[in-house]
C-alpha cells in the first residue's frame, strides 16, 4: 500500500533548468513580435511628441464666500450657554 503522503516523481518532460529561457530563446520571440512592437513604439512616440508640442492653457481661480451664520455661531461667545 502506498503511503498518501509521500509525493508522485516529477513528470520527465519538464525542463532540468526548471523553465529558465535562453537567450536564443528570447531573441526569438522578440523576431517574431517585430511588427507589434515598432507599431507600439511608434504610437507611444507620436503621443509623446503630441503631447510635448501641444498648446496647453491652464487657469486658476479663487473666490472667498462670507461665513454663514451657522459657521459663525458656535464662535458666538456673547450667546454661549454654561451649565
Amino acid at each position: 500500500m502506498e503511503d498518501q503522503l509521500t509525493p508522485a516523481p516529477a513528470p520527465t518532460s519538464l525542463r532540468s533548468d526548471y523553465g529558465e529561457m535562453s537567450l536564443a530563446d528570447i531573441v526569438d520571440g522578440l523576431q517574431r513580435g517585430k511588427r507589434s512592437i515598432i507599431i507600439c513604439t511608434l504610437v507611444g512616440g507620436l503621443l509623446a511628441a503630441m503631447s510635448l508640442f501641444m498648446q496647453r492653457s491652464f487657469r486658476a481661480e479663487a473666490q472667498f464666500l462670507p461665513p454663514s451664520s451657522a459657521d459663525v455661531e458656535p464662535l458666538n461667545l456673547l450667546a454661549a450657554t454654561f451649565g
